[in-house]
Order: structure tokens, then C-alpha cells, then sequence
């Protein structure tokens, strides 16, 4: 899957260290995902 513009909705990600996740963050992800796959249907 393809997350468009996923800095700007993920605002974590937007470091430029490694990015490691805590399991808050990664529902974000996780959630976000399933949105934009939903929308494009």
C-alpha cells in the first residue's frame, strides 16, 4: 500500500533519524493505510 502525502498526516514520521515506531503510532499507520485504501475504491 501507497499512503499519499504521509508526512503531512503522520507527523511523527517527519524526523530524519530511523524511524521507529511505538504502538500508538504504528494503529496511526496502520489506520491511515486502510482510509486511503477505503477512498480509493
Amino acid at each position: 500500500m501507497k499512503l499519499d502525502r504521509a508526512f503531512k498526516k503522520l507527523r511523527f514520521l517527519r524526523n530524519d533519524l530511523p524511524c521507529r515506531l511505538t504502538p500508538t503510532e504504528t494503529v496511526k499507520v496502520l489506520v491511515e493505510l486502510l482510509e486511503e485504501q477505503n477512498s480509493k475504491l
